[in-house]
């Protein structure tokens, strides 16, 4: 009789066994055995692959070759784990988290005992069969061989006959820019040890340039709207998109994109078309943004300028009213200038005037009941307290004085701009207010003797010795006296 003894070291050096044979006879012999196991010559062309520069979509490929000196036929399968130690750990752990599932979902069958499908028994015998053949899918090994979403060895398992050489490919397709990092592990009959395979690779996305890297606009006027061309062009070999970042300026306006993404095929161009105002007066420098879609590669250009406020003019540099009488409109004519291209929106006030409308002599005159004038009127009109001057343009406006205190005073009309305090600009304005020198004549009137009860007549004229308008209201509430031309008074 012939025995064969296999030998399948799992250590290098000696490794010792007795074998033990029991014949019918009830006779034993004890077979002392000893093998030696080394390493043969089987070894990988290199030890780590560095894939190029590859574009994300795309798929890079190298080839690997295992040499196998030895004069024995030896499988190979690419694994993920370093040593069948870490292996079998990882392994336990599994089968311990698909026990402990299994346990707890044969549990779960009182619903379906309530429906009439299967009762607890049946239910807990299907969950044994799926974790048995969970468990035994895992002892198979093909879950434990190497797998990568962005690298792949093909084959992952086979054999190498004596002599000779294998060749692997190796595949990287990234899905996101940067650097992807792993490792492989080939086991193959005849080493002590895991053969490590590093894999590195890096991943670019679209190479997508913009036609700037800076844009200066000078001087703009405030809230005028400006627009400014910017081109995208695909000077790589995958397409890709470019996407407008909306955001805060750092230095005041608004800014936007037309369009927000452009799609762009190898070699194309696309154009945004970026629209600018601000509000803010000075100098900005502020970041317009693209985003590259597929690697979030961030696209910058500096856009820089000088915000201009342009401000209405006035023909003239001060309005001077000269002598005013009290409740007699004065008017002038005032030319504000827009010399600038956008329009300007102003809004109008006078320095210090009042709340209450002033009164002139014609309406004193026709009031019921005189109380006198307001101490804090609003002494001056403008037929357009708002508004705004077109491009290039005048407008005329009038101001009316209507004085109501006796006084002579200097003040300002002020212009507010943009409405906004710190955009402002006054004319000058000063007028004296007086009233008229009268005269009577006769300045006396003497009746030396009269009789009870009998009218007496006598003329008085009233003579205005100024170049000013004025009210006259005759008082004659002491003495049994009236005026037959103005009961009450007028104006002259």
């Amino acid at each position: 009789m012939r025995l064969i003894v296999i030998f399948t070291p799992t250590r290098l050096g000696k490794s010792h066994g007795k074998l033990l044979l029991t014949y019918d006879s009830g006779e034993s012999l004890w077979v002392t055995l000893e093998g030696y196991a080394k390493e043969a010559n089987i070894y990988l062309e290199k030890g780590s692959l560095n894939f190029d520069e590859t574009f994300i979509g795309l798929t890079r490929q190298k080839t690997l070759t295992l040499t196998n000196n030895s004069k024995y036929l030896v499988n190979f399968e690419w694994k993920l784990y370093v040593s069948a130690k870490e292996e079998m750990a990882h392994l336990d752990k599994l089968k311990e988290s698909m026990h402990h599932m299994k346990e707890n979902e044969a549990t779960k069958s009182n619903k379906l005992q309530h429906l009439d499908i299967i009762d607890a028994g049946g239910h807990s015998k299907v969950y044994e069969r799926i974790y048995a053949d969970e468990v035994s899918e895992l002892e198979a090994g093909s879950l434990l061989l190497f797998q990568n979403p962005y690298f792949r060895i093909v084959p992952l398992r086979g054999e190498v006959w004596p002599n000779a050489k294998f060749t692997f490919t190796i595949f990287f397709a990234p899905t996101r820019v940067g650097r992807y990092n792993s490792a492989g592990y080939l086991y193959v009959t005849g080493r002590g040890q895991r053969v490590r395979l590093l894999l590195n690779g890096l991943a670019m996305g679209p190479m997508i340039e913009l036609n700037m890297t800076r844009l200066d606009v000078n001087k703009l006027y405030m809230c005028s709207v400006h627009q400014y061309e910017i081109v995208a062009r695909n000077k790589g070999d995958i397409p890709g998109g470019v996407k407008f970042v909306s955001q805060e300026l750092d230095f005041g306006g608004t800014m936007s994109c037309e369009p927000e993404l452009i799609l762009l095929e190898p070699g194309k161009c696309g154009r945004f078309v970026i629209t600018f105002s601000s509000r803010e007066q000075g100098t900005f420098i502020e970041e317009i943004l693209f985003n590259i879609e597929e690697s979030r590669e961030v696209l910058r250009v500096i856009f820089t300028g000088e915000i201009d406020c342009p401000y209405l003019s006035f023909e003239e540099c001060e309005i001077d009213f000269g002598t005013v009488p009290i409740g007699d409109p004065i008017r002038k004519q005032i030319v504000m200038k827009n010399s600038s291209l956008v329009p300007i929106s102003y809004k109008l006030s006078v320095q210090g005037d009042g709340d209450i409308p002033s009164v002139t002599c014609a309406e004193y005159a026709s009031l019921p009941i005189r109380c006198g004038l307001s101490k804090r009127p609003r002494e001056f009109d403008y037929c357009q307290r708002s508004g705004s001057v077109p491009p290039n343009s005048c407008f005329h406006m009038e101001l009316t004085l209507t004085a109501n205190i006796v006084r002579h005073r200097s003040t300002a009309l002020i212009i507010k701009m943009w409405d906004s305090h710190k955009h402002t600009i006054s004319l000058p304005l000063s007028y004296a207010v007086s009233v008229p020198k009268v005269s009577c004549v006769p300045p006396e009137i003497n009746i030396r003797f009269c009789f009870l009860n009998y009218p007496y007549h006598r003329t008085v004229i009233l003579h205005n010795e100024t170049p000013l308008s004025g009210y006259v209201e005759i008082d004659a509430s002491s003495v049994s006296m009236h005026c037959c031309n103005a009961p009450r008074g007028y104006c002259f």
